[in-house]
C-alpha cells in the first residue's frame, strides 16, 4: 500500500520543493485551549504537556504537529505512533528533498458552518469525515478511511460508521486539488467541491499556512529539532537575499547622499560655530530637566517592592508559589514560579485579570517537570494615584508662643537617647 502522495509547487519541475501527506487514519486529533497570555514561543512546550496527558506513547515515539488560532487561542493537535511507518518510509520523510510533511486531513481546516455539520474531504488515497460545531476554527473530530474503489462509494461506507447525532450531513465531498508552496514558504491548500458525478457551483475552498510566522513548521509532523532548524535556514536564506538587494539600494543612496552631503557640509560649517557656543549650556539644562523628571517618576508613579509583592500575593492560589523574584523598572516585577497543575496557573491568571491594578502581564517558559508546572511571569502594574499633599496651615502668634515655651521645657528636660534610625527600619521590616 502506498502510504504517501506528494504535490510540488511546480508539477513540471523535478527539483521543485515537495509536500508529503500521510494518511489521516494513522493520526489521533485533539483540540485544546491555550492560556491567553501564553507567548507564541512557548506553544511547543504547551503542546508537549497536552500530548503527554492524552497519548499512551512518550513524545520521542510520536510524529506530531499542531495549528494555532490566534483569535481564540486554541490549538488543533494531531499525532501518530512512529511504529506505523517502516524504516524505509521513515527515512523517506526525513529526506532533505522534502519541504513539509502533513497529515492528509490538514487541508480540511477553516471551513465555516452556521450549525453542527459533517463534511467530507478526499486527500490522495484517504477520505476524511470532519465534524464541525458551527463557527469554530477547528473541527471537533476527524474520522479517516483509505479509499478502496470510488470516492462516492467510500463516502457511503464511511458515513455508515459515523455517529452523526445532531449533525447535518453536507452532500457530496471536497477534494484537495493543489498544495502549493509560495515564495515566502507559506503553503496554500485548494479544495474543489464534487456532488455525485457532476461538479457543484460552490467556489473552491482555500486555506493557507503562514510560512513567514513559522506556522508551516508548527504543522510539520517531524521532530521539533528538525523543523526549527529548517525554519532558521529559511530565515537565513531570506535574510541573505534581502541583504543583497539592500546593498544595491544602499549603494545608490550613497551616491545621491554624497552629492547632497557636499552641499549640506558647506551650510553646516557656517552654523557649527554658533551651535558649539551654546551646546554646553543646552546640555546642562537638558540634564537637569531629565534628572527632575526621573525623581518625580520615582516618588509619585512607582509602587514599593513590598506593595507589588503584596498585590501579587493577594490573588495567588494555595498551589501556586514563587521561586524567585526580580524587580524591573517602573512598577515591573519578573517572577519565576511553580504550580501543582496548569489549572492552578490558569486560575491565578484569571484572578489577576480581575484586578484593576495591573496594566499587563505575560506568562512564558511553561514546562512540566517532576509532577509540577514551572513558569515565568512578567507583570507591569498601573501607576499608583498621586498622593494628595496636606495643606500648610499658617501658625498664629499663640502657636508661636506655645512653641517657644515647649522649646524651653525641652532644653531643661534630660531625655534618654533615642534608638538609631537603622533599628527602627529593621523593626518595621520585621513586622
Amino acid at each position: 500500500m502506498n502510504l504517501f502522495f506528494k504535490q510540488s509547487a511546480d508539477q513540471e519541475s523535478v527539483e521543485a520543493p515537495s509536500i508529503i501527506f500521510i494518511p489521516g487514519e494513522y493520526f489521533f486529533v485533539e483540540q485544546v485551549l491555550a492560556i491567553d497570555e501564553l507567548a507564541e514561543k512557548d506553544l511547543d512546550s504547551f503542546a508537549e504537556i497536552k500530548l503527554e496527558g492524552v497519548s499512551p506513547f512518550p513524545l520521542d515515539q510520536l510524529y506530531w504537529g499542531y495549528v494555532y488560532n490566534k483569535i481564540n487561542h486554541s490549538l488543533f493537535l494531531y499525532a501518530m505512533y512512529v511504529g506505523r511507518l517502516s524504516a524505509e518510509e521513515a527515512n523517506k520523510i526525513l529526506s532533505d528533498e522534502v519541504s513539509y510533511i502533513f497529515p492528509s486531513f490538514l487541508a480540511a481546516l477553516e471551513y465555516q458552518y452556521s450549525e453542527p455539520t459533517i463534511n467530507f474531504i478526499a486527500s490522495g488515497n484517504s477520505l476524511s469525515a470532519v465534524f464541525w460545531n458551527g463557527n469554530e476554527p477547528f473541527p471537533l473530530q476527524i474520522e479517516t478511511i483509505p479509499v478502496k474503489e470510488s470516492l462516492d462509494q467510500s463516502r457511503e461506507e464511511l458515513l455508515k460508521t459515523l455517529d452523526v447525532q445532531n449533525f447535518a450531513i453536507e452532500p457530496g465531498f471536497w477534494k484537495l486539488e493543489k498544495a502549493e508552496i509560495l515564495p515566502n514558504r507559506s503553503v496554500r491548500f485548494e479544495n474543489s467541491y464534487h456532488s455525485g458525478s457532476e461538479e457543484s457551483s460552490k467556489p473552491n475552498h482555500t486555506f493557507e499556512l503562514n510560512g513567514k510566522e513559522g506556522s508551516t513548521w508548527d504543522a510539520d509532523i517531524r521532530s521539533r529539532e528538525i523543523t526549527r532548524l529548517k525554519y532558521k535556514e529559511q530565515k537565513i536564506t531570506r535574510i541573505i537575499w534581502i541583504a543583497g538587494l539592500s546593498v544595491l539600494v544602499v549603494f545608490g543612496l550613497l551616491v545621491v547622499g554624497e552629492v547632497f552631503g557636499l552641499i549640506g557640509k558647506i551650510y553646516l560649517n557656517t552654523k557649527e560655530s554658533r551651535f558649539s557656543a551654546q551646546a554646553s549650556k543646552v546640555k546642562l539644562i537638558e540634564g537637569q530637566e531629565s534628572l527632575a523628571q526621573k525623581i518625580e517618576q520615582i516618588s509619585k508613579r512607582n509602587y514599593t517592592p513590598f506593595q507589588m509583592l503584596e498585590l501579587l500575593n493577594d490573588s495567588r492560589p494555595k498551589n501556586v508559589y514563587f521561586t524567585s523574584i526580580t524587580l524591573g523598572n517602573e512598577n515591573n516585577v519578573i517572577l519565576d514560579g511553580a504550580s501543582a497543575s496548569v489549572d492552578d496557573l490558569n486560575k491565578y491568571t484569571d484572578d489577576l485579570h480581575k484586578t484593576q491594578l495591573i496594566e499587563k502581564f505575560e506568562v512564558s517558559q511553561i514546562a512540566s517537570r517532576q509532577g509540577r508546572v514551572t513558569f515565568k511571569m512578567d507583570v507591569k502594574f498601573n501607576p499608583p494615584k498621586t498622593p494628595v499633599e496636606e495643606p500648610i496651615v499658617p501658625k498664629t502668634d499663640n502657636d508661636l508662643n506655645e512653641g517657644s515655651d515647649l522649646k524651653d521645657q525641652e532644653v531643661e528636660k534630660k531625655e534618654e537617647p533615642q534608638a538609631p534610625k537603622a533599628a527602627i527600619v529593621e523593626e518595621q521590616s520585621t513586622e
